[in-house]
Formats: structure tokens, C-alpha cells, sequence
């Protein structure tokens, strides 16, 4: 399949994700797609927020999270995306207008790729976030509590650091339901 048609597939689960996701509050505005093969071969989707702060609120009330667990999902669903290598990003403001700006922020996730794949040394005693670069110790843990269960299962992890909007799913495979109480 080329590269139009993959962005055409794309453009469709994101216009019904927006159509789909107009209870949340905030939500994502805006959306770009990047994605340059002689750069690397992975497609970026990045979500805007109008604003730094919704960004945030988004990313702590799992907003966010709903945002991209329904992409991840819907292309899961379609064998297209079987064996391309695709990341989602949250960003505040609007998306890119011009070659330049959609060159910077392609960028900017080419170099946390990059930087996530860095081995850290064995002597090191703190952990620092590969994707933000903050203390990853610090970084939270969230996810919301379903029907008959007494713990999360899967959520998403943020860092608390002001303005940051790393963003990272977890799940747990607990025995039995993840009822704590047997």
C-alpha cells in the first residue's frame, strides 16, 4: 500500500475518533500526520489540545488515554497497520501550518526515539524517563477501576513535571479476574 493511501486509512479512524470522542472534555482539536521514510520509516500521529493547560487536564483525566486507546484499537482492526510502526502524541496549540514547523516537531520524536533506545549504564542509581528525560520515579501511575474489580488492570503513566506531556500506557496481568478479594 503507499504512503497516501496509509495516510488516507489514518485520516478515516481519526475523523471518527473526533466524531466519536465529542463528550470529552477537553478533547483534541487537531490532528497531523508525519511522516518522512528517508527519515525513518514510523508514522507519527500527533493530537492538539487548543491549549497547554487542556493538554494537561486531558492527560491527568485519561482523556488522553481514551484518545489513544480508540486509535490503537481502530488499527488494530485493520491489517494495514499489522506491521507499521506508528506513535501517538499529545501536543498543545495548533498542529504544524508550514514545512518548517511539521520538519521541527517531526524531529523532536525522532529524537526521543532515538534517545528511548539509549542503554542506560549499569551504575546509575536514578532513572530518568526515556521519553521526557525527567525522573521517571516520579512519574505517575493512573487508570480507572472497571466494574467488579478492585484494582486498574491498564492505564496510562504521565510525568508530573510542569508543561511535560510524556504519555505512556501500562497494563497488568493479575490472576484470576483482578479481584483482590478471593
Amino acid at each position: 500500500m503507499n504512503p497516501n493511501e496509509i495516510a488516507d486509512k489514518i485520516e478515516q479512524i481519526l475523523t471518527e475518533m473526533f466524531a466519536d470522542s465529542q463528550v470529552l472534555q477537553p478533547r483534541a482539536t487537531e490532528y497531523s500526520i508525519l511522516h518522512n521514510p528517508q527519515k525513518h520509516p514510523a508514522w507519527f500521529i500527533a493530537l492538539f489540545f487548543e491549549t497547554e493547560e487542556q493538554l494537561q487536564i486531558g492527560l491527568k483525566q485519561g482523556n488522553c488515554y481514551k484518545l489513544y486507546m480508540y486509535l490503537t484499537d481502530a488499527m488494530a482492526q485493520d491489517e494495514t497497520f499489522n506491521d507499521l510502526e506508528t506513535h501517538i502524541r499529545f501536543e498543545s496549540d495548533n498542529r504544524p501550518t508550514d514545512t518548517t514547523s511539521y520538519d521541527r516537531l517531526l524531529e523532536k520524536y525522532l529524537t526521543a526515539i532515538a534517545s528511548a533506545s539509549l542503554v542506560p549504564k549499569e551504575n546509575e542509581t536514578s532513572k530518568v524517563c526515556n521519553s521526557c528525560g525527567h525522573d521517571f520515579n516520579k512519574h505517575q501511575l493512573l487508570g480507572e477501576i472497571r466494574e467488579g474489580m478492585d484494582v486498574p488492570t491498564e492505564g496510562w503513566i504521565i510525568c508530573p513535571e510542569e508543561g511535560c506531556n510524556c504519555f505512556m500506557t501500562w497494563s497488568a496481568n493479575y490472576k484470576g479476574d483482578g479481584n483482590m478479594n478471593e
